[in-house]
């Protein structure tokens, strides 16, 4: 019986003959031969790391982060067989479980990323960011390959997730409170600026 192999997807024939591995077609003889299909298309997995599991930046400001890896089987028979030795042609097509293989390793690189940018310097430099991450997960996925790294969401970790007991938090803390007294302070400076000119404006009219 002759198996026809749909695009992005990989044959993987066991039994006699040892395994082979083909992207077009394969004869599959019954009860000598076991075939599966692995999808070889791009996956994407969604990495949130919100509230008290925001990334800490150099600043040691939080930053709640989404971000989206687009990973993929190399298309070539070494490492579509090194991806079916290593997980089975079922879990290399299934998204969830992707993402619990993965995980480890792609928050660690998020992490490591995030300590090299104040939080300002990580907002303004979002694809520097994302380059980052990519260049510390590296090419050792194990025949799967990192095609990008796209943030899909980035904010301040709101301070009622922050603890005040972890020194990192603690200096958060104190540099969003500064920030914060001083952007008042500035914007009350700007409000009685203007009423003081709108009270000359009153006065020049007579009103």
């Amino acid at each position: 019986m002759y198996h026809r192999v749909k695009s992005e997807q990989a044959l993987i024939r066991t039994g006699i003959g040892g395994v082979v591995v083909r992207f077009t077609g394969l004869w599959v003889l019954p009860i000598v031969h076991r075939a599966q299909f692995m999808d070889i298309s791009t996956k994407k997995i969604v990495i949130p790391r919100k509230g008290r599991q925001g990334l800490i930046c150099k600043d040691n400001i939080r930053a709640d982060i989404e971000l989206a890896f687009h990973v993929r089987v190399r298309p070539t028979p070494q490492d579509v067989l090194q991806v079916y030795r290593s997980f089975g042609a079922e879990k290399a097509s299934d998204e969830e479980m992707l993402s619990s293989i993965f995980d480890a390793k792609f928050v660690g690189a998020m992490k490591t990323a995030a300590k090299s940018y104040d939080f300002k310097d990580l907002v303004d430099g979002r694809d520097a960011f994302s380059n980052q991450v990519t260049e510390f997960i590296g090419e050792d996925l194990h025949g799967f390959v990192l095609e990008s790294a796209v943030i899909e969401h980035l904010g301040q970790t709101p301070i009622e997730f922050l603890d005040p007991n972890s020194i990192l938090d603690a200096e958060g803390i104190k540099k969003i409170t500064e920030e914060r007294m001083e952007r008042e302070v500035r914007e009350n400076t700007i409000r009685r600026k203007k009423e003081r000119e709108e009270a000359k404006e009153r006065a020049r009219r007579g009103v």
